[in-house]
């Protein structure tokens, strides 16, 4: 099977920080032609350099453009033939403007092309072929299950924490008497519901003076007594309160009753639950950390074989993008920060993929990719200074300033990729090298 063959085309796209009359005067020179040809060049439509080439002489064909400070397209040949480009206006010129530069242009010819390869420091290497081995794709069954397993395992642990706290809660009858199973000796708190404030002295956490709770463990016939609560607090169940007014150590399990003498008003009620505060703490946090586990190193873990298995399977022969679709993805790279927004960490997975993706078929996407990435790594690192600042006022503003700014900002920076623009982000911390494109 031959190999794929491609098309050079130019459209007069010249490389941001290059002056126009620069580039025109280093194409003359370059490619040895009049004025009349090189006004056709950068006559706005889409003219064929070279047809039918393999990837490497395209490639250095572009890279001797790119030297003057221009900026070609390379078109793959499907079957034959070229992959039709975008419809242009004045087609019949076009094929005369192509016939010009053809016959004009030495670019094409192989002296031109072994002149190129006799000077390394005109040939640059956009696009390397990568070669080695990367992780299969079972790795990513294995990022799953470490998705899966420690979001389930957390969620289970919530829902128990929160189940034994809740199950151990039974209601007085007030006034009379009430029997209690305790089958988890413990501490437990006698908690007062109420949808208003009226009848209950907040201020101090207890009742009346005409107002009691008596237990008595029914296998010995003791009384116990209450004791005043060690932690109060208060838990809003919807549009009721519950407020701790007292609590009482049951050291083994058995049978006991609880007597409540004096009225209550309204629809006010008393319960008792247990609570052991470093259990329920404890449980509480081990479910957070295990679900934040699953939701941050899942991804980590699925976006490190993503990239390895781009650089194993990577194939510059597959062809390059055209300048609409460069154009787009560049976009892209810049809006995909928006996954934060769905996906812990997605504003740096997007980028990130994008710059995978595309960075051997678009040394522009791959550079606006970057930028996106940088910008966004040195955001989180502001927010996190700025987090830091709160203790001092002044970071609270810090954040929404930060936030104001980086949306604005991301959104100027799609739209200006998308014109083509190597964009740079103000305020940008570039800790993934780039190639200094000045954006204009």
């Amino acid at each position: 099977m031959s190999a794929m063959l491609y098309n050079v085309d130019f459209s007069g796209r010249i490389i941001p920080g290059w002056e126009l009359d620069e580039v025109k005067a280093n194409l003359a020179t370059l490619l040895k032609a009049d004025e009349d040809t090189i006004v056709k060049l950068f006559s706005g439509k889409r003219i064929v350099l070279k047809k039918n080439v393999d990837h490497q002489t395209a490639l250095k064909i572009n890279n001797m453009f790119k030297e003057a400070g221009a900026d070609c397209i390379i078109s793959p040949i499907h079957n034959g033939e070229a992959a039709a480009p975008p419809p242009l206006p004045d087609q019949s010129l076009q094929m005369d403007q192509t016939a010009a530069v053809d016959q004009a242009a030495p670019v094409p010819s192989a002296a031109t092309v072994s002149a190129v390869e006799s000077s390394p420091a005109a040939v640059a290497k956009p696009y390397p072929v990568v070669t080695g081995t990367g992780p299969s794709a079972f790795w990513y069954v294995i990022a799953v299950l470490f998705f899966l397993v420690p979001v389930i395992a957390g969620g289970t642990t919530l829902f128990n924490t929160l189940d034994t706290y809740l199950s151990s809660e039974t209601r007085l009858m007030v006034p009379g008497e009430t029997d209690l199973q305790i089958d988890n000796p413990g501490t437990y708190v006698f908690l007062y519901e109420t949808s208003a404030y009226s009848g209950f002295n907040m201020a101090k956490y207890q009742l009346g003076r005409d107002f009691d709770i008596f237990i008595m463990d029914l296998a010995t016939g003791e009384q116990i007594r209450l004791k005043p609560v060690e932690m109060p607090y208060t838990e809003e169940n919807g549009s009721n309160v519950l407020v701790a007014i007292a609590q009482i150590q049951f050291d083994t399990l058995g049978a006991y009753s609880a007597t409540v003498a004096g009225e209550i008003g309204g629809a006010d009620s008393l319960l008792v639950r247990r609570f052991e505060i470093w259990e329920l703490a404890k449980g509480l946090i081990w479910g957070g950390v295990l679900l934040f586990l699953g939701f941050i190193i899942a991804p980590i873990i699925g976006l490190i074989v993503f990239v390895r298995r781009q650089k194993r399977n990577s194939n510059p022969v597959e062809g390059t993008l055209s300048e609409e679709q460069e154009n787009n993805w560049a976009m892209w790279a810049h809006i995909s920060t928006f996954l934060s927004m769905l996906v812990p960490l997605g504003n740096l997975i997007g980028p990130i993929i994008v710059w995978q993706l595309k960075k051997n078929e678009s040394e522009f996407v791959a550079d606006q990719a970057k930028e996106a990435l940088n910008f966004q790594i040195s955001l989180v690192i502001y927010m996190l200074i700025s987090a830091v600042l709160i203790f001092v006022v002044i970071g609270i503003f810090l954040l929404i300033g930060l936030a104001i700014f980086s949306l604005i900002m991301v959104i100027v920076a799609g739209v200006k990729a998308n014109q083509g623009e190597y964009y740079r982000y103000p305020m940008c911390l570039r800790f993934i090298s780039q190639k200094a494109y000045p954006s204009r």
